[in-house]
């Protein structure tokens, strides 16, 4: 005996298509999020560096290349930009020996 037919029509197959306008929407909207989570992080790591921890490589690197003993004895700032710049106040340098 044959399968009855069935009374109702078939499902049409879904379309993913969606207009592109919505696509391009949807990227920009990703695009900004990424860019967000990327620009905290970048500003986290920024703020909870630590700059003076590095205060005495930067030490025997300038004594080194002047062939003087350099002391560091303020503090050292860190300006963010294209550029970065560690910045250092009462520097110390010895007369040659």
């Amino acid at each position: 005996m044959p399968w009855p037919a069935l009374s109702s029509p078939p499902i049409p197959a879904v379309s993913y298509n969606r207009p592109r306008a919505m696509r391009f929407r949807t990227l920009i909207r990703w695009s900004a999020i990424v860019c967000g989570v990327l620009a905290f992080a970048f500003a986290v790591f920024v703020l909870s560096f630590d700059v003076n921890q590095y205060r005495r490589p930067l030490e025997a690197a300038a004594s080194k290349a002047l062939g003087r003993t350099v002391t560091l004895s303020g503090p050292l700032t860190l300006a963010v930009s294209l550029s970065p710049t560690i910045a250092a106040e009462q520097i110390r340098i010895a007369n040659p020996a």
